[in-house]
């Protein structure tokens, strides 16, 4: 399994790479590209051991001097670093799925909007929209990797389903039960039966076997999966995004980006 972990070299990056690393050491065979990347007039991935071309020579410096200190202090983890040049965000994006990692493990900077509200960064919800692999949001430091109440919060689609079966080895190293949870909304109301009904159909297409199912009623989604997580103690969420953007967003707005701005919790978004 290949952990990609965004880095600017701050505090709350430091507390992804600590948790990549602490599930690196779980799960075997599992690796670490550190990924640092700058907005530029040229285009290129540059794997900073073989090619520092289009790399401005003080940010290659800074960027090799901390490949050495993460190396030392984990000796025997596989980690390496590349540095992204990019020219636009669709390009930006690009680049990253070409360097197929597995799940991306995202340390975001909190933006103050009110007094006592703290919401999600930029640079993460930019992630969450566009970015196909699954990303796991960090907002402060993990107190344990050893999970005991996740939760995933699906309609109970088909393509939810499937894109859930991408994390199916990060789950079955750490052996950690996952509770699916729907919730019912008077918008969108489905009987207890025809619920079941799709979670059996749905649990077929599943490839992890440690599941189970809940039913939770609320005025809306997001305050159905908030509510839920909050009285339940979920240490780590998992919830698709359809990752609205443009008018879309505008007018629909996110689900997803509303429960990251409200949970501080570990969430792990899966882009339909």
């Amino acid at each position: 399994m290949k952990f990609l972990v965004p880095t600017n070299f701050s505090k709350i990056a430091e507390e992804a790479l600590s948790a990549s690393i602490g599930f690196t050491k779980k799960i075997d065979n599992a690796s670490i590209i550190l990924l640092h990347f700058i907005k530029s007039h040229t285009n290129n991935i540059a794997d900073v051991e073989k090619d520092q071309s289009n790399v401005d020579s003080k940010v290659w410096e800074m960027c090799t001097q901390y490949l050495k200190k993460v190396r030392v202090e984990n000796l025997g983890i596989p980690i390496s670093l590349s540095v992204i040049t990019y020219i636009s965000e669709v390009d930006l994006f690009k680049q990253i799925e070409g360097l197929k990692s597995d799940l991306v493990v995202m340390g975001t900077q909190e933006v103050e909007r009110y007094e006592n509200e703290k919401l999600i960064g930029e640079h993460t919800r930019k992630f969450i929209r566009n970015v196909a692999t699954p990303i796991l949001c960090i907002r402060e430091k993990l107190q344990s990797l050893d999970f005991k109440k996740v939760v995933l919060a699906s309609n109970l689609k088909q393509t939810q389903i499937v894109d859930f079966n991408k994390l199916q080895t990060f789950f079955e190293e750490q052996n950690v039960p996952v509770e699916i949870i729907l919730v019912v909304t008077p918008e969108k109301f489905i009987t207890t039966q025809n619920a079941l009904k799709a979670f059996e159909a749905s649990s077929k297409m599943i490839k992890y076997n440690n599941i189970s199912f809940k039913i939770y009623n609320e005025i809306g989604i997001a305050e159905g999966i908030i509510g839920y997580c909050s009285h339940n103690k979920v240490d780590l969420l998992v919830l698709p995004t359809q990752g609205r953007k443009g008018l879309d967003y505008f007018f629909n707005g996110s689900i997803a980006e509303v429960v990251l701005d409200e949970l501080r919790i570990p969430t792990i978004s899966i882009l339909e």
